[in-house]
């Protein structure tokens, strides 16, 4: 029975009136309360029939009975909050109520050029990375790296949410040599929020239709396509402020057509957050969208000059953090 709930008090009540009416035995009984021996030297007349009162000491036993509802009450409230322990452990609270956080830097302030170059050093120093780094016949990129400022600015990731507490990194992507498989690392800020603390689900549609997309379109003839279909399972509420990895893999690619699949991981528990799948379709006019290799250069491709072989003669490439994600 809830707290809350008057019948609670309304019972607790009805307690304390008919215990004083019982006998200090049947007290002891209902609860374990110790009570004081009758006392036979203080009473030497008999207890009969012309005698109907009881000789016990009524306000002791009121006494005694303010301490058995105070009990019950400590009892009621320990099961209350172990119960709801059980139903919110301390994460989920987290979720709920998430801890206040100051605000992002501004742009264009010192603040916000260390907090990128902060950022960006635990992003390099992660041991998915380094793991990734390792691997042979991958290589590694940062996408949108050379994309030109007058476009940038009319951007949506590259530009309009780049910055602290966003975007604050461009991603890194390492991708398989023959573009069948990609795993794209993002740092998502505590500004990208639907509920405070988690990062709105349509963001993260929006990140994986660009890596997905990215993987489709480097399969197509012309290197260019449009989103025909995206399917999004959310399986649990991506926490903002961390690092998440998207893992793309071409399913099937024929002509102007490549289906693509993908997951999204939290990069410091591996737990699985959202699963996608989504259909890419090459217009009739792409071949007039990617003239001199534009797109491959835009996406990090493999035959960018900046994309950099891994693996165990691989070196780290040396990527200048744009300014423009602080400034």
């Amino acid at each position: 029975m809830s707290l809350c709930n008057p019948r609670f008090f309304n019972r607790v009540h009805s307690l304390t009136r008919s215990a004083s009416a019982v006998k200090p035995t049947s007290l002891s009984y209902q609860l374990p309360i110790r009570t004081r021996p009758h006392s036979t030297h203080s009473h030497t007349h008999s207890h009969t029939s012309h005698h109907p009162h009881t000789h016990h000491n009524t306000s002791g036993g009121v006494k005694r009975t303010r301490g058995g509802a105070a009990a019950v009450l400590a009892v009621s409230v320990a099961s209350a909050s172990y119960i709801a322990g059980s139903l919110y452990p301390p994460t989920t609270l987290q979720l709920i109520s998430p801890p206040p956080a100051p605000p992002a830097p501004a742009l264009g302030t010192e603040e916000a050029v260390k907090y990128t170059a902060v950022l960006e050093e635990k992003l390099q120093n992660l041991s998915l990375v380094k793991e990734l780094r390792k691997r042979q016949g991958w290589y590694e990129s940062r996408p949108y790296q050379d994309y030109p400022e007058d476009r940038r600015r009319h951007a949506l990731t590259s530009g309009s949410l780049r910055g602290p507490g966003k975007l604050a990194l461009p991603p890194i992507v390492f991708a398989k040599e023959d573009e069948s498989e990609a795993i794209a690392l993002v740092h998502v800020g505590r500004s990208l929020c639907g509920h405070d603390g988690i990062v709105h689900g349509g963001l993260l549609a929006t990140l994986l239709d660009e890596s997905l997309a990215r993987n489709a379109l480097l399969n197509l003839p012309a290197k260019v396509g449009v989103t025909a279909n995206l399917s999004i399972n959310y399986r649990a509420p991506t926490k903002a402020d961390q690092f998440i990895y998207i893992h793309t893999h071409v399913d099937k690619a024929q002509g102007r057509k490549v289906t693509v699949s993908g997951e999204v991981h939290s990069v410091e528990t591996g737990e699985l957050l959202v699963t996608a799948s989504a259909l890419f379709v090459q217009p009739k006019y792409a071949h007039l969208l990617n003239a001199g290799g534009a797109v491959e250069k835009l996406l990090g491709s493999n035959n960018n000059p900046n994309a950099k072989s891994v693996g165990p003669e691989g070196k780290q490439q040396n990527v200048k953090v744009p300014q423009e994600a602080a400034v």
